[in-house]
């Protein structure tokens, strides 16, 4: 019974080990051609403009050094620089961005820019972050993360920022900096 006993233990231990090096192997190969077909865009473009609308008028125009898409998600990556120009409803530019990547949602016409964001205003605003939002059917940008804002009397720091593209009225999350204006303060 001990023999037995011992030579079920052995086979268990032959089965469990060829298992254990044998499955993650295939689950590795899985993974790498479920990553092939996600990566494989539908259509790719270099040195590509995207035009964006609401209600039927121009609001950004999007120019990409490399632009992947994507279909079935309705999402546009681009990649190796973005460069984005606002308009308002009357067609005049308000605005523009310049990042390092971003992500374009064509079904929505939002946007994402990552890294080494700038964020000019046609009046003299310039704001930097890591990432920004923006929200087309409010005409919106804004971010969660820590930002920089410069104009001929502001210098400012924080920690979350909202907008209208003009860089006109904006809110600052944990502000600190120096202003040589005059403002209010909300209890």
């Amino acid at each position: 019974m001990k023999n037995t006993f011992f030579k079920r233990l052995i086979w268990l231990i032959i089965i469990s080990t060829a298992l254990f090096i044998l499955c993650p192997a295939c689950s590795r190969l899985d993974e790498k051609e479920l990553e092939k077909e996600w990566t494989a865009p539908d259509q790719e473009s270099w040195n590509a403009v995207l035009t964006m609308s609401r209600n039927e008028k121009l609001s950004a125009r999007v120019y990409a050094g490399r632009m992947k898409q994507f279909n079935e998600t309705g999402e546009v990556y681009i990649g190796d620089s973005m460069r984005v120009d606002f308009y308002n409803d009357e067609g005049r530019h308000t605005s523009f961005l310049k990042s390092d990547s971003g992500i374009v949602n064509e079904r929505k016409q939002n946007l994402i820019a990552i890294g080494n964001v700038e964020f000019r205003s046609d009046t003299g605003y310039v704001m930097y972050s890591q990432t920004l939002f923006w929200l087309n059917d409010s005409n919106l940008v804004y971010t969660d993360g820590d930002i920089e804002l410069f104009s001929e009397k502001d210098t400012l720091y924080g920690t979350g920022f909202r907008s209208d593209v003009r860089l006109e009225n904006w809110t600052i999350d944990k502000p600190r900096g120096s202003t040589r204006r005059e403002y209010d303060v909300e209890d």
